[in-house]
């Protein structure tokens, strides 16, 4: 099977002054990728900001010709767009012209006529939906991001003229889509999956707390949130390592010095997920307040390795966490009322409660293997042909 994916969000290899967000989309495809033939377009959007980066000739050469790497037998081309200043989600006409001459010409260097055409982020790219590529099947996978881009009447009626079948990524997601009436949208939700340990066992209660966070350090993360919440146990042993960097960096670490002690609080650097999963096996508690997310790959991952974690209500991961079975969803109204709460439950937890719920979140973990869910994946991609 002929399959290209086309995205914003996808693995960069080997380019670090780039911004890398999720990798979810390659762990989607990466258990199927070698059975099948697979193009991706990245489509990398780059701020005003951070244009200088172009003065530089291999960068302006990247962005003229585009930049082309293969991982995990999947041929990628990123193609670079330089965003307008205070650009909204979607791309405009002009841009969307640039990403389609660019799929074009990367379908004839490859000899590649897609059997199906997936689009993550349809709502974004409308225009590029909307083009008429010579294939069997198109598909939508609607994200976090599609709910902001799809407030137009007009934006829907392209998704539903342009596309087969359109996959929600969550169930906030899919309720979202149903209330717009998407009459192209399918019930089955696009989950992400995780590598299975089969050897982890459930967490007893420790005697300093473990806690962690890894992610992006940027607003709508809640950082500050659970730094808040944390100083008020002073008499309950805890260490709270945070990984990740971002542009709120400065802002948490002049926090924390002003409410936590050296050695209630760690910063750390990024860490690749290998190494993330491993630290994560010997961890407790696993907080990231986070808004805005269409499911949170590494609430999953903490999961399967037995830790605790504490999410956000009404986010991706609210109906996967069950609050007060396998974790805890804070509440976004009142968050630094409720993550002290539910962190003052979680400390007074008796030995047997915090083995029942470290077991639970194991059991759902292991639900969500990254084998199973890239299959699954692919097959409803691929129904009908």
């Amino acid at each position: 099977m002929n399959i290209l994916i086309i995205s914003p969000m996808y693995y960069i290899q080997d380019r670090p002054n780039l911004f890398h967000d999720s990798n979810a989309v390659h762990y989607l495809v990466k258990p199927w990728a070698k059975d099948n033939n697979v193009l991706v377009i990245n489509i990398y959007r780059e701020s005003l900001r951070k244009a200088l980066r172009y003065l530089k000739l291999e960068e302006r050469n990247f962005y003229k010709n585009g930049y082309y790497y293969s991982i995990d037998n999947v041929k990628v081309g990123m193609c670079e767009v330089l965003s307008k200043y205070k650009q909204g989600y979607n791309l405009t006409k002009k841009q969307s012209e640039r990403v389609i001459n660019f799929i074009d010409d990367f379908l004839v260097n490859n000899s590649f006529h897609p059997n199906v055409i997936v689009f993550h982020f349809p709502s974004v790219m409308t225009h590029v939906v909307a083009h008429n590529f010579d294939t069997n099947r198109k598909v939508g996978i609607l994200h976090i991001t599609d709910c902001y881009a799809c407030e137009s009447i007009d934006t829907l009626e392209i998704l539903q003229n342009n596309l087969d079948a359109c996959f929600a990524r969550s169930a906030q997601i899919l309720k979202y889509f149903e209330r717009k009436e998407l009459e192209n949208l399918c019930d089955n939700i696009i989950y992400s999956g995780v590598p299975i340990n089969t050897n982890v066992k459930s967490h007893s209660k420790p005697n300093c707390f473990d806690i962690i966070y890894a992610g992006k350090l940027i607003k709508r993360k809640n950082v500050d949130a659970v730094i808040y919440a944390l100083s008020y146990f002073n008499n309950v042993k805890f260490k709270f390592s945070i990984y990740g960097e971002g542009p709120e960096e400065k802002k948490l670490k002049k926090i924390a010095k002003n409410l936590l002690s050296d050695e209630k609080i760690e910063f750390h650097k990024y860490i690749n997920r290998s190494e993330l999963l491993e630290r994560m096996e010997s961890c407790d508690l696993f907080i990231m307040p986070s808004e805005g997310e269409t499911l949170g790959l590494v609430y999953l991952e903490a999961m399967s390795r037995g830790v605790i974690c504490i999410g956000l209500k009404d986010e991706g991961i609210d109906g996967i966490i069950k609050h007060g079975r396998n974790g805890y969803l804070a509440d976004p109204k009142d968050l630094n009322n409720s993550l002290l709460s539910i962190i003052r439950v979680i400390f007074e937890l008796d030995s047997d409660d915090y083995k029942k719920i470290s077991y639970n979140s194991i059991i759902t973990g292991k639900s969500f293997s990254e084998n199973d869910m890239g299959y699954r994946y692919y097959t409803l991609i691929t129904e009908g042909i």
